[in-house]
């Protein structure tokens, strides 16, 4: 190729960069707040993803979501591990309708295990957890899940919570920041009554399941969706039965 030929291309390979850099979108700066809602806009339309499913990490990165737990627990090593684990698990499922759990050390903070779930709306144990969590001293295990729609608890969680006496505290997070605790539930359940079904799974029947049952449908029946007769349920029935249930 001759010099002159040579020169030739360069320049219309030159003339066709600066052609596409002219053509090109030219960046787009947004202010924080709309770079927010594009983030939400561009999760929510992953495939799999699902709009009221889509968490409010703005707040749950927050430090007054961080607040909700100040004072709750033994020491402030298990309070920031609380906080770090409740993050992860909606950062994890931002915007689907799978769950996740922490299992902690009440005491130290450190992650005894984690568990994550294969289905919607839910997640299974290993015998082995459950073999730990049914040897492991009194009080000592924190159990922290999250909820995709994120309503108060489900009988299936307050079941859980109540089948271990190493459950010092119980937690489902919510996508939008919404935190719901059980405490003390151990030893609360009340007679066997039988069985009934939720979400395709087949569950022990207990008097406080029942009483949760009627305070439920007196409050459905009343108006309140069914976040508002959860909540309203789970006080009445907390106070029936001697544990404790927190909304924070």
């Amino acid at each position: 190729m001759s010099r002159r030929t040579k020169t030739w291309v360069e320049d219309k390979s030159r003339a066709k960069r600066i052609e596409y850099a002219e053509r090109a979108p030219k960046p787009v700066r947004y202010t924080s707040e709309q770079a927010r809602a594009l983030e939400r806009k561009l999760v929510a339309s992953k495939p799999g993803k699902y709009d009221s499913a889509v968490a409010d990490m703005d707040f749950i990165n927050s430090q007054a979501f961080a607040d909700k737990f100040k004072g709750k627990y033994e020491n402030e090593q298990v309070e920031q591990a609380v906080v770090k684990a409740c993050r992860q698990l909606v950062k994890n499922r931002n915007g689907t309708f799978f769950e996740e759990a922490y299992f902690i050390d009440a005491h130290t903070g450190r992650t005894v295990s984690y568990v994550k779930g294969k289905t919607k709306n839910g997640i299974e144990m290993s015998e082995e957890l459950k073999r730990h969590l049914t040897n492991a001293r009194e009080k000592s295990i924190i159990m922290i899940h999250n909820h995709p729609n994120s309503s108060p608890f489900s009988r299936a969680d307050y079941l859980t919570s109540s089948n271990y006496n190493s459950c010092y505290e119980a937690i489902a997070i919510g996508h939008n920041g919404d935190v719901f605790s059980f405490r003390n539930t151990f030893g609360t359940r009340g007679d066997f009554l039988g069985y009934f079904e939720e979400n395709g799974k087949r569950f022990p029947y207990y008097e406080s399941i029942r009483d949760y049952r009627v305070s439920y449908s007196k409050h459905s029946s009343r108006g309140a969706d069914d976040y508002e007769a959860r909540d309203l349920a789970w006080k009445e029935v907390s106070k029936m039965r001697g544990f404790i249930y927190e909304k924070r």
